[in-house]
């Protein structure tokens, strides 16, 4: 009898948010999934907000030594990142996402970077965001978990125009309290292979594609968003930029903080976007897309004695993949539902 109310909830969830999995059609696909992850145990994870600048990198080295496919970082209806060092990797249906950060002992006394990734009831949408926030210990710690409950509160919302005008009010919201915010948030939507971004003030994504093998910065016209009330936020509307990109298997996009574009070249010269696209392609032909992030990571601290010394830095790499939703994944989606969202942020 339970089992026939838990259906019949289900049933009547509402259906502008994915409550009915968007796609339930598929819930007779009977693609396999492999779930494969890299990492050290869950409780360095969450211990990893205590590495001193250098340790992720050792982290991150760590994590392709071993290959444990009993254990996936990133569930269903969970939220996981936040302020700290961490080198992680998920494996979500249809991308593949490499996490680094690092943070200054002393970094929650003048703001920071935090960082956050979310995956739905079934897997099918994947949302990613990065923040940096200057202001006060409390007032960085507030904005946040402000941020964190954003991405709690859109985590089954397939459009991800709610949750930019929730991060636009989070931003007006911080000014007014004499800090300030630059945010990059996005989505990727395994069904169709889709890519929405909506940057708010960070560097240009870097967009990979297998067809030309190349690079390149995702440059927009600004387009102005709707805004809550009076406006007052450090990114002007009118300097959102939005994107909304269809993903080959193969292809690739890379996130990163302004720490790392404002590092130095080896002849002292600031490196810049130009200079973050040299090298991440350089990368990318001689290695694989496994090794890329920690090799990139290890060639900026190598090109200038000051890269990366004392600042707070963050940078995200995924690479689609042609993994999809599991059936199990498909038919625990409504009870997951019911269970609420799983909150594995550390700060």
């Amino acid at each position: 009898m339970r089992s026939f109310s838990l259906i019949l909830t289900f049933l009547t969830l509402p259906l502008d948010d994915l409550r009915l999995l968007y796609c339930f059609n598929e819930i007779l696909d009977l693609a396999p999934s492999r779930v494969a992850v890299y990492s050290r145990s869950p409780q360095s994870v969450v211990r990893s907000e205590n590495l001193a600048p250098s340790d992720p990198l050792r982290m991150y080295t760590a994590m392709h030594a071993s290959h444990h496919d009993e254990l996936n970082l990133l569930q269903c209806m969970e939220v996981r990142g936040g302020h700290g060092a961490a080198a992680n990797f998920f494996r979500r249906p249809g991308v593949d996402i490499w996490v680094w950060s690092q943070t200054r002992q002393d970094s929650k006394l003048e703001g920071g970077d935090a960082h956050y990734i979310s995956s739905c009831a079934s897997g099918r949408i994947t949302r990613m965001l990065m923040a940096d926030v200057g202001g006060t210990d409390d007032l960085f710690a507030d904005v946040a978990r402000r941020i964190r409950d954003l991405m709690k509160d859109n985590i089954n919302v397939v459009s991800q125009a709610p949750a930019v005008d929730q991060m636009s009010a989070e931003m007006s919201a911080t000014s007014q309290q004499g800090g300030f915010a630059s945010t990059l948030l996005s989505t990727f939507f395994a069904p169709t292979r889709s890519l929405t971004i909506c940057n708010a003030g960070h560097p240009p994504p870097l967009l990979y594609r297998s067809a030309s093998g190349e690079w390149s910065a995702l440059k927009a016209e600004m387009s102005e968003l709707p805004l809550v009330g009076d406006y007052s936020g450090t990114v002007d509307p009118i300097e959102y930029q939005r994107f909304k990109l269809k993903l080959d298997i193969g292809d690739s996009f890379f996130f990163y903080s302004n720490a790392l574009s404002e590092c130095r070249r080896r002849d002292g010269r600031i490196l810049g976007v130009d200079g973050i696209i040299e090298l991440i392609s350089q990368l990318t032909e001689t290695g694989n897309r496994e090794t890329s992030l920690r090799d990139f990571i290890q060639s900026i601290r190598e090109a200038h004695p000051g890269n990366l010394r004392d600042e707070d830095a963050t940078a995200m790499l995924g690479k689609v993949t042609k993994s999809r939703v599991a059936m199990r994944d498909n038919f625990l989606a409504p009870f997951r539902l019911l269970r609420g969202t799983s909150d594995r942020t550390v700060f």
